[in-house]
């Protein structure tokens, strides 16, 4: 496929997750809201007998529910983090949270201070290693993975070697050209190969100029 056409679907694709996360904010999340403080106020002022009471917490549990899965929803659709506190914030929570639902022991490195990324740096990386940490938890038999991010001159180099034998999917395998693209996108380079003791390590090295914001 052409890459310029891949770059406009990722693009669009990108654009989706932002408006959508927008309406469960604003849209949904009031209404969400609205409705838990009228269940609430329900349950403390009605005269119903007991067992209406009881359906009435019941919705107002329901309710809470749905807010928490609401907020949830937003968090993979665009964390918050990545926005307020930047890509290394925003990795070490979908790390941890990842890791952790998988059941893989994780080692990260990240540098002392981040670099001011453009948005579309931001956004690129943060889901080339959204991606990555996918298609790697994916694997059979994975016990142990390592993260490493670290700023060497004018580059940002990532890696991340995980212990799981065997070869990837071709599901997989699409996935990792598409994150291929984005590396290129933001002028870098990405490569993977088997480690001789098993498992697999890719790195990835993408250039400050084409990533980070303008001095002043």
């Amino acid at each position: 496929m052409n890459p310029a056409i891949i770059t406009h679907l990722q693009s669009i694709h990108e654009a989706e997750r932002i408006w959508i996360s927008r309406e469960l904010h604003d849209e949904l999340g009031g209404l969400l809201v609205a409705a838990s403080m009228d269940a609430a106020w329900a349950e403390q002022h009605s005269n119903t007998p007991d067992e209406a009471r009881k359906k009435i917490e019941r919705v107002r549990h329901t309710l809470s529910a749905a807010i928490d899965l609401k907020r949830k929803m937003i968090e993979q659709l665009r964390p918050s983090l990545l926005d307020n506190f930047g890509l290394f914030a925003a990795l070490r929570s979908h790390v941890k949270r990842s890791c952790g639902e998988a059941g893989v022991h994780c080692t990260e490195e990240y540098p002392s201070e981040e670099p001011q990324f453009t948005p579309a740096a931001l956004t690129g990386l943060y889901r080339i290693l959204q991606e990555a940490l996918a298609i790697t938890l994916r694997q059979p038999s994975i016990q142990s993975l390592k993260i490493a991010v670290k700023i060497e001159g004018d580059v940002l180099k990532i890696r991340m070697a995980h212990d799981a034998p065997g070869v990837p999917s071709d599901e997989d395998s699409i996935a990792m050209a598409a994150m291929k693209h984005r590396v290129r996108g933001l002028g870098g380079k990405m490569r993977s190969k088997p480690l001789k003791q098993g498992g697999m390590v890719l790195t990835a090295h993408v250039p400050f100029a084409s990533s980070t914001e303008p001095l002043h």
